[in-house]
């Protein structure tokens, strides 16, 4: 059995393991509109994002009772199977008929499977990772975009255009967020060592702090590497008896350190 193998872990027999509350409902009425062409975004929008490809709002490579969620930024770069026009004609994985519930767990898979190729592979075994040395029988990703853009190259234009179009999807996200155990993977500029300042200063991490429910006044910084007197690598966070709230920041890198015991020890504890 292979590390991918080893690590996955089984889903639930039905979509019923994934809780139907607002915001998964919504996930649906989304991809129904765009499946149907009757999703209609605003001009400033599509100038950011990519509406022919398929929305990603969440992505399920494992359900159980004690899910780890991670959140991130958009899906990035389309491959032709995340087209509409493949979709439509039967040449993709993913079928027209399919719910989005269903099409989250195939998308889970192929980016789990050996197939896969990206750079994003590293990440997700990682976060496969993590999310059994913590102790997590599932694993979720949501997206604070759930469309696709090569690069969102602009996020201060596009957070002057949330509110306006997406903000049904990040009220729901956001409640959806407020009782999970969640972490959010971030690069972060080179130029300063880490702390909480990085998170403070920085409009973007600020408005996903909101969005995965951080109090400010109640987070911690802890360092996790540091190379000459700097910290490269820190865990912005919170927690209480229940669940867990972060941010992972690492300079120059959208990724989760290589050592993830630090990580593991700091919210286990």
């Amino acid at each position: 059995m292979d590390k991918m193998s080893e690590i996955q872990i089984s889903h639930k027999a039905s979509m019923d393991s994934i809780s139907q509350d607002e915001y998964i409902s919504y996930c649906e009425e989304i991809y129904n509109n765009w499946i149907s062409g009757n999703l209609i975004p605003s001009e400033e929008l599509k100038s950011i994002l990519n509406f022919k490809a398929l929305p990603e709002p969440y992505l399920t490579y494992a359900t159980g009772s004690n899910n780890l969620y991670f959140l991130s930024t958009n899906p990035g770069q389309v491959n032709d199977f995340q087209k509409h026009e493949n979709i439509l004609s039967n040449r993709s994985f993913i079928k027209s008929h399919m719910s989005y519930a269903e099409c989250s767990i195939a998308l889970g898979n192929h980016y789990q499977s050996t197939s896969f190729k990206k750079k994003s592979k590293s990440r997700i075994e990682k976060q496969l990772d993590l999310s059994k040395m913590l102790l997590r029988d599932g694993l979720i990703t949501l997206e604070c975009v759930p469309y696709h853009s090569d690069y969102l190259p602009n996020k201060s234009k596009f957070l002057k255009l949330q509110d306006h179009d997406l903000s049904e999807y990040y009220k729901k996200l956001k409640k959806y967020c407020s009782d999970k155990s969640i972490i959010y993977i971030s690069a972060c500029s080179t130029r300063k060592s880490i702390s909480k300042e990085t998170v403070l200063t920085n409009d973007w991490l600020k408005w996903v702090s909101n969005i995965i429910n951080i109090d400010h006044n109640k987070a911690k910084i802890e360092p996790i590497t540091t190379k000459d007197g700097k910290v490269t690598c820190a865990l912005y966070f919170q927690k209480d008896a229940t669940s867990f709230k972060a941010i992972s920041l690492m300079m120059g890198s959208n990724n989760l350190p290589s050592d993830l015991d630090k990580i593991t020890n700091t919210l286990l504890s």
